[in-house]
Parts: structure tokens; C-alpha cells; sequence
């Protein structure tokens, strides 16, 4: 028999943080996270949308969309807010094949599969690295309205 289980995510939002978030945000309507990983985000008291690249944890919840931070589908000044974790260029990003059972907390482990190729979660440091980051900020400040709120 084979036993479908649903994929962990490696680094959600601190559960202490929402609070914090919500203070930040008061006066937002509707936040997009592109990073939403498992889709944290939607328990703000706000509107909320979140993109993920890796279809199973979009799936995660109904209000997370599958798509990429560094090409959003969303028209100019869409939110009014945007609060998000990127991913880390580290130990994270490790894609080594484990010889053994040891047990790796990782984002391609976690999922149990490669990771899309334009996922940060699969990049270290570096070049790469920042240029990604550059594109994914430029879509962020192109779909936040003017004067609004970023976190």
C-alpha cells in the first residue's frame, strides 16, 4: 500500500511574528506574500494572496496561487501591502544526495523532490543569488501601490 503524505515546509513564519505583522500592516486591505511557502500569511485579518513556485506547498492552502516571485501575474499597484520571508542563500539551500538516513532539514528534503530551477530555496549565495533577489523586488515594488505598506 502506498501512503501519499503532504509535504513539510522547512521554514514557516514564527507564530510571535504574526502579531508584529499585523501591528505593521494595520491599514492594509489586501497583502500579497510571493514567497507564501505554506500559506502562514492567510491567517492575518487582511486579504490576503500568496505565490509559491512549488506547487505542493501552494496546494497548501486555497489562498496561496502557484506562480513566480520574479514574474508576478498581477497588474501594477495591485496591494497594499507585501510581507514576506525570502528565502535564505545557506545551509537551506544544500541539495546534497544523502547517502545514509541522516536526516536533513532542507527545502528540496522537505519536499522530497527537486526544486524548480528559478526557486531561491536552491541557491546559495552569490551572484545568482542576488540577481534573483533584484527581480523578485522589482515585481514586489511594481505590483505595491504607491505610499503603502512593505515588511
Amino acid at each position: 500500500m502506498n501512503v501519499i503524505t503532504k509535504p513539510i515546509h522547512p521554514a514557516k513564519y514564527t507564530d510571535s511574528l504574526l502579531p508584529v505583522f499585523e501591528r505593521m500592516l494595520a491599514g492594509c486591505k489586501n497583502v500579497l506574500d510571493p514567497f507564501a511557502g505554506s500559506g502562514k500569511i492567510h491567517s492575518l485579518p487582511f486579504e490576503t494572496v500568496g505565490l509559491e513556485i512549488e506547487k505542493e506547498w501552494a496546494e497548501m492552502n486555497p489562498k496561496t496561487l502557484l506562480g513566480d516571485a520574479t514574474k508576478m501575474n498581477f497588474k501594477n499597484e495591485s496591494f497594499d501591502g507585501i510581507c514576506t520571508s525570502p528565502t535564505y542563500g545557506n545551509r537551506m539551500a544544500d541539495c546534497h544526495e544523502a547517502k545514509d538516513s541522516s536526516k536533513r532539514n532542507t527545502y528540496t528534503h522537505k519536499l522530497g523532490r527537486t526544486l524548480n530551477d528559478n526557486n531561491s530555496g536552491k541557491m546559495q549565495w552569490g551572484e545568482k543569488y542576488k540577481e534573483f533577489h533584484v527581480k523578485a523586488w522589482n515585481e514586489c515594488f511594481r505590483v505595491l501601490k504607491k505610499m503603502a505598506c512593505l515588511f
